[in-house]
């Protein structure tokens, strides 16, 4: 529900802009800042939540559907960080690359659906939608032409955690580790609202 909230917060505040690159390229960087702070707080939340809650509402023999959440939080996670990518390319002046996006993000998740499911069942189902967040992911920054490298290599680290939370890793702990970029960001986004409390 979070990324759909931003994304639609966003697609006026960057369309406002699409005329002015320099400042459509600010806006993007004020709003990747903020999926990185988000991020931990979702990733810590989201897990503890239905750790705790699952069990307690429908019994341990829903247990296992916590290992199936926290896979689909790796989707909530890549889908949170490829806010800023996507929501552009509506905003930008090519929304027709929107359009592909959205193809390449059904046709992959369809395809891994296709080929997990049958053998994975739900597990299956949650890689799937797993696989077609990836792509939005590289895909809408691809579409962008940005080379932008270390949300690629936070998007690993988050499946690799949530994989580990999947099953029961105290590995799953490195995750806390995205509290850095998160508080880069913070950092970041302070900066500029001190800038533009002095312009």
């Amino acid at each position: 529900m979070l990324p759909q909230a931003m994304r639609s917060a966003l697609l006026p505040y960057l369309g406002e802009v699409r005329e002015n690159p320099k400042l459509f390229s600010k806006r993007m960087l004020i709003a990747h800042h903020w999926t990185l702070v988000l991020l931990p707080v979702g990733l810590i939340a989201g897990h503890v939540i239905v750790t705790l809650a699952i069990p307690q509402f429908f019994g341990p023999e829903y247990s296992q559907a916590v290992e199936v959440f926290d896979i689909l939080l790796a989707g909530w996670a890549l889908t949170l960080l490829s806010i800023p990518w996507y929501v552009a390319l509506q905003a930008g002046h090519n929304p027709w690359r929107f359009t592909l996006l959205i193809g390449l993000v059904v046709l992959a998740a369809g395809i891994s659906g296709w080929l997990l499911i049958p053998e994975y069942g739900v597990m299956g189902a949650a890689w799937a939608s797993l696989i077609g967040c990836s792509f939005m992911l590289s895909f809408s920054k691809l579409l962008c032409e940005d080379d932008e490298k270390i949300t690629d290599g936070l998007a690993l680290f988050c499946v690799a955690v949530c994989y580990l939370l999947s099953i029961g890793s105290t590995l799953a702990l490195m995750g806390l580790l995205t509290l850095i970029p998160a508080k880069n960001s913070i950092d970041y986004l302070r900066s500029q609202s001190g800038n533009q409390e002095e312009e």
